[in-house]
């Protein structure tokens, strides 16, 4: 079965876990989204800053700042609103 594609929509994928991150960001770009990604809450905040995307998909559970926290920091700035 093949997928619409979806053009130009840009997602961040911010997780501590590689593995993770690549099986996500080939299904993303097999349906045409553009794919950045990030393996930390504190590096998602400051890639954000410089990149807003249109989606982002943040993993909970991460070492360091958790992905409730870095919600929460991302929904403060300014682009982070929506």
């Amino acid at each position: 079965m093949d997928l619409p594609e979806i053009t130009s929509s840009k997602v961040l994928v911010v997780d501590d876990d590689e593995i993770n991150r690549l099986l996500i960001r080939e299904s993303l770009q097999k349906s045409g989204l553009l794919v950045e990604e990030v393996e930390s809450g504190e590096e998602a905040i400051d890639h954000f800053r410089q990149n807003p995307t249109d989606i982002i998909l943040l993993d909970v559970i991460m070492n360091g700042m958790d992905g409730f926290e870095t919600c929460t920091l991302l929904r403060k700035l300014p682009s982070g609103l929506h």
